[in-house]
């Protein structure tokens, strides 16, 4: 493997995601962490939140933003560019750091039809270049979806993307 994007969807969890950052940072790997801003489960702008986000990036990993396009009955990709563009700045103001790419929570028909390289300024981590180049596997709904890391890393390809949930990864989890 030469390149290896590592991304953490952080649905639900940002005290998971701290957790995981240090381990990472521990082992001198560093990722990608998405916030979602209209989630229900933790608020960006809360002060407890707005701290743990700046501490994932103190450890040297990037901060992205983790997009929901159908809270705004978003259908076209030129309204999908411009809102992108909002949450992208509010996140930045938030962080106090560039952001640089977006992920789409709760993927739809439409979300997957999104396929340029950049919406709102940022790298679309479902554009075709992710959906033909990088082999790619996930945890969603606390399963891996496609196949497992471990047989993706089997694998040797040159270029894999591999999404993790917070939510799923702490101590015990059954």
């Amino acid at each position: 493997i030469k390149i290896c994007f590592l991304r953490h969807d952080i649905d639900y969890s940002i005290e998971n995601a701290l957790k995981i950052a240090e381990i990472e940072s521990n082992l001198n790997i560093f990722s990608t962490f998405t916030v979602l801003l209209s989630g229900s489960d933790y608020n960006p702008l809360q002060k407890k939140s707005r701290e743990i986000i700046k501490k994932i990036l103190k450890m040297g990993h990037e901060i992205g933003l983790h997009f929901d396009s159908s809270i705004y009955g978003i259908t076209s990709e030129s309204d999908l560019d411009e809102v992108i563009k909002i949450e992208k700045n509010i996140l930045e103001v938030i962080v106090d750091h560039n952001v640089k790419m977006f992920s789409f929570h709760n993927t739809s028909a439409f979300s997957m039809s999104c396929k340029k390289d950049f919406y709102g300024g940022c790298v679309n981590s479902y554009s075709n270049f992710f959906q033909n180049e990088v082999e790619y596997t996930s945890d969603s709904n606390g399963y891996w979806r496609f196949r497992s890391w471990e047989k993706l890393l089997e694998e040797k390809n040159n270029i894999i993307q591999i999404l993790t949930h917070p939510i799923w990864w702490k101590p015990n989890n059954c």
